[in-house]
């Protein structure tokens, strides 16, 4: 087993290692299941227990159908930022970035760009903004970041 790093760079705002944020509490601690229950997303029916066992009586079928209907709403209300860890999957430190902004590359694999393309659209600006703002997110401001992921 070997250890790998990646490069990254986005548009975003850092946050300092142990920053809690309102999905830090949550079982899984993750963004996309959380922003779910945020914006009242309701499965069309339940597949599993509470244990996370699947219910008695439902179909692989269903299970297929209930995590098509997640996909499909997720593509519908799309997470505004994605979460960019500069660090290391065992301590995580998070940048929230506008989605279109994060590219990154694999040891080994460069890829090339322009530095000209570094742009920001305004819309997933604002909804950075505005996700900040809504969930009283405290930040320093967004700005472009380079930096590393050891995993």
């Amino acid at each position: 087993m070997g250890q790998s790093t990646d490069g990254q760079i986005c548009f975003g705002v850092m946050f300092e290692e142990d920053y809690e944020f309102p999905w830090s509490d949550e079982e899984y601690s993750d963004i996309e299941e959380w922003w779910k229950r945020e914006n009242n997303y309701t499965p069309p029916f339940d597949v599993w227990t509470d244990e996370g066992e699947i219910i008695d009586g439902v179909t692989e079928k269903q299970v297929s159908d209930c995590f098509s209907h997640s996909r499909e709403w997720s593509k519908r209300n799309p997470v505004p930022v994605v979460e960019v860890n500069y660090c290391s999957g065992d301590y995580p430190m998070i940048i929230l970035a506008t989605p279109s902004s994060l590219m990154s590359a694999k040891r080994g694999y460069p890829k090339e760009f322009n530095p000209k393309d570094l742009i920001v659209d305004s819309k997933e600006d604002q909804a950075l903004k505005d996700f900040l703002n809504m969930h009283g997110l405290d930040s320093q401001g967004a700005r472009w970041w380079l930096s590393s992921y050891w995993w």
